[in-house]
């Protein structure tokens, strides 16, 4: 459901970022995309939003039933993401097949609203295990990086 909101530029109206609108009653806005929620989801989940007052409070609801984690996929990737080897590809295919890995794999972890600074720091070093499993893949015909002591 988020993918299809989001596709048309609807998350607004449910997530309480919509900006109040003098021109439209905010009550008619509000009836109309309850409405359409209602007609999205099944009749087995019309009766439980049923009596919630606002979008967001049915959003809040749906949210909370259907993000819940996928563990075993979660293992899934994450194993796959560790054994995954360059084998008979070029180097081209075996990053984009890892990097589909990557994705789908960051598409499981929650997102997190930060102004503080330190989430860029989660960010590299993300970025960082991205980089260790791609080289830890390569075929060893590939050049790799000498790394020389200083010493």
């Amino acid at each position: 459901m988020y993918v299809a909101l989001s596709m048309k530029n609807k998350l607004s109206f449910i997530d309480g970022t919509l900006p109040k609108l003098v021109a439209i009653d905010p009550t008619l806005v509000a009836w109309v995309v309850i409405s359409w929620l209602y007609n999205f989801v099944s009749k087995e989940i019309i009766t439980s939003i049923l009596f919630a007052t606002t979008t967001k409070e049915i959003w809040d609801d749906l949210k909370t039933r259907f993000s819940r984690k996928n563990e075993p996929k979660i293992f899934h990737l994450r194993r796959q993401l560790m054994s995954f080897q360059q084998g008979l590809y070029d180097v081209s295919t075996y990053y984009t097949k890892l990097k589909s890995v990557w994705e789908e794999l960051a598409s499981y972890k929650p997102n997190f609203q930060c102004t503080c600074g330190r989430l860029e720091s989660l960010q590299k070093h993300t970025q960082s295990q991205y980089v260790m499993s791609f080289l830890m893949g390569l075929n060893d015909s590939f050049p790799k990086f000498v790394v020389r002591s200083s010493s």
